[in-house]
């Protein structure tokens, strides 16, 4: 798996840290922002082509495969791209990125205020969009600074919860026979549905006894569980 990390800053040091250390998982860093690119490689060679993150004593050591203030360097292939920025940098990081962007890939604003899925529905164009997977976080998983640029970072501390929206390109999986997905501009399609539901009293019966039966399957413990294995397996050293 390709992985982009989009940026220079404190979060972007600890993701280099942490999935720099999967053999199976190719990282790249996209640092356009004035010499971010050309001092986080400075960083790197000084400390042999690796990222120290420092947790309570611990380090782990992650070494990413490329660093670069081209997009075309770094994004294109990739199957997750993560941008924690702050929402002032997502439309002209949205911009750069776009044309190299892998059909179907996942898109990840950490965190996603000021709107990230219109801008970047905006930039993508609907169509384009809605072959991908675009998602926002509430806040950083994690509280931390960087010690060395592109070489050392201390790791305070993960975030006790962290909330996490997408595009509903996945909405029919999740809804299954519960309900009914629709366009989020698809107005006639949204007012069919409506009519469907109030006029037809089997129907609507057989969403109610479905979603009933659906919502044991997304319970808040469930839920947890599966975003920290997800996670666990994202950040594990183990290949």
């Amino acid at each position: 798996m390709r992985v982009c990390i989009c940026g220079g800053g404190n979060a972007v040091h600890v993701m280099a840290s942490d999935m720099g250390t999967r053999d199976d998982l190719w990282v790249g860093i996209y640092a356009p922002y004035q010499d971010e690119a050309e001092r986080f490689q400075a960083g790197l060679d000084a400390a042999g082509g690796f990222v120290s993150r420092r947790l309570r004593g611990d380090v782990t050591h992650g070494e990413p495969d490329a660093v670069s203030a081209e997009a075309a360097d770094v994004v294109p292939g990739a199957d997750v791209v993560l941008i924690p920025l702050p929402s002032y940098s997502h439309e002209g990081t949205l911009q750069a990125i776009t044309p190299h962007l892998k059909e179907g890939c996942i898109i990840v604003a950490l965190p996603g205020q000021g709107g990230f899925n219109w801008v970047a529905r905006n930039i993508l164009g609907d169509q384009r969009a809605s072959r991908m997977i675009i998602a926002g976080t509430n806040q950083l998983p994690y509280q931390c600074r960087i010690l060395k640029y592109g070489a050392e970072v201390e790791l305070i501390g993960y975030k006790r919860q962290i909330q996490v929206a997408t595009e509903p390109r996945d909405a029919a999986e999740v809804v299954g026979d519960a309900g009914m997905v629709i366009g989020i501009d698809d107005y006639p399609a949204m007012a069919k549905a409506c009519e469907q539901i109030v006029r037809d009293a089997t129907y609507r019966q057989q969403l109610i006894e479905a979603g009933t039966s659906r919502v044991g399957q997304f319970s808040v413990e469930l839920l947890a569980m599966r975003m920290r294995d997800v996670y666990q397996s994202a950040v594990s050293t183990e290949a």
